[in-house]
């Protein structure tokens, strides 16, 4: 897995590539939260999920915990993902398909 922290886009970006799943859903959980610290109440995240090949379920778990985390903070997450793809699909079983854009 790989993650990047964007600032200089329209939004402030995670940029997730590579295989997500037990063996490093830790170093998801730590770059997201890195990411949330640098941004400001009411301003928007995107999660950029396109560069990702696969996503288990405790990669998921991951994302959906820092959605609970992001609303706590008062930040707008957005999630990135190929329509229609694996990861996509991932997504909308966990109860994520609502934050897709």
């Amino acid at each position: 897995m790989t993650s990047s922290f964007l600032a200089e886009a329209k939004a402030p970006c995670v940029v997730v590539g590579g295989e997500v799943d037990v063996s490093n859903a830790q170093e998801l959980r730590e770059s997201l939260e890195a990411a949330l610290r640098r941004v400001d109440r009411h301003e928007s995240l995107v999660v950029d999920l396109l560069g990702v090949d696969l996503l288990a379920c405790a990669g998921a778990r991951e994302i959906r915990r820092f959605c609970a985390r992001c609303l706590e903070a008062g930040v707008v997450m957005t999630i990135r993902a190929r329509a229609g793809g694996t990861v996509a699909e991932v997504l909308r079983v966990a109860g994520l398909a609502d934050l897709l854009g």
